[in-house]
């Protein structure tokens, strides 16, 4: 299967990263609590995404470009108990309604 609807985005799902499910305009990455940072691809459909969704205690940053997801309404780091910070590039998220950060222990800065 092949994730469409996303600019700049043919590749087939499978290489996209284990456990991801995507529509075009919703992330949702909780089914792969492992992961250690965010796919690099995401950030080529940084003008689609409306919600992300992460569910990991392997999290110690969160990228720069972020902030770039210039639409994204919800954005919900449930159980990322390693995030120390988050980064000042979320002050660029002007469509943002909800930052869900349950679990978030480590959290000690927020920009």
């Amino acid at each position: 299967a092949w994730v469409m609807g996303l600019p700049n985005l043919r590749v087939p799902f499978e290489e996209w990263h284990p456990g991801l499910r995507v529509r075009p305009d919703r992330v949702d990455l909780t089914a792969y609590q492992g992961l250690q940072e965010l796919p690099a691809k995401l950030q080529g459909c940084a003008a689609r995404v409306l919600e992300l969704r992460v569910q990991s205690g392997a999290f110690t940053t969160l990228p720069t470009w972020l902030g770039e997801l210039a639409r994204l309404k919800s954005l919900n780091l449930s159980r990322c108990e390693q995030l120390t910070t988050l980064p000042a590039a979320l002050g660029a998220l002007k469509a943002l309604q909800t930052l869900n950060l349950p679990w978030c222990r480590g959290l000690r800065v927020l920009p």
